[in-house]
C-alpha cells in the first residue's frame, strides 16, 4: 500500500510541477560554440558588413590552403570585404587592399620572443 502511495505522489509531483508544462528555452546556448560565432548567415556572408577581420582557423593540406576569417571560408586569391587573400601560412593570413597589407594572426598577436 505504501509503495503505491509513493508512486502516486511521485507522479503527481511530476505532472503538476511547472517544468512539466513549460516549453524548452529558445535561449539555450551551446557551451562548445566559439565566442565569436554568428548563426546569422546573412551577416556572415555579407562582405560589406565586415569592418575588422578575425582569423578563426587555418587548414593546410598537401594540395590546399584554406582559412576561416570572420566565419567565411577563404582561399588564396579570394576577396573578403575590400581585401584580397595574398597568402595563408600555418598561423597567419596576409590580406592586401587599398590600405596595403594586413597580417592576421591565428592566436591574436605573434609571439615576440621564443620561449627560453
Amino acid at each position: 500500500m505504501y509503495k503505491n502511495r509513493g508512486m502516486a505522489c511521485l507522479l503527481a509531483l511530476f505532472f503538476y510541477s511547472p517544468m512539466a508544462f513549460s516549453e524548452p528555452s529558445a535561449e539555450l546556448k551551446d557551451p562548445t560554440e566559439p565566442t565569436n560565432y554568428s548563426s546569422d548567415v546573412s551577416r556572415a556572408r555579407t562582405s560589406e558588413s565586415i569592418t575588422s577581420f578575425v582569423l578563426d582557423a587555418v587548414l593546410i593540406s598537401e594540395n590546399n590552403k584554406i582559412a576561416v576569417i570572420n566565419n567565411n571560408i577563404v582561399k588564396i586569391g579570394d576577396v573578403i570585404g575590400d581585401e584580397k587573400v595574398k597568402s595563408i601560412d600555418a598561423y597567419s593570413v596576409t590580406l592586401v587592399g587599398e590600405q596595403g597589407e594586413v597580417v592576421l594572426h591565428l592566436f591574436g598577436s605573434p609571439i615576440k620572443e621564443p620561449a627560453k
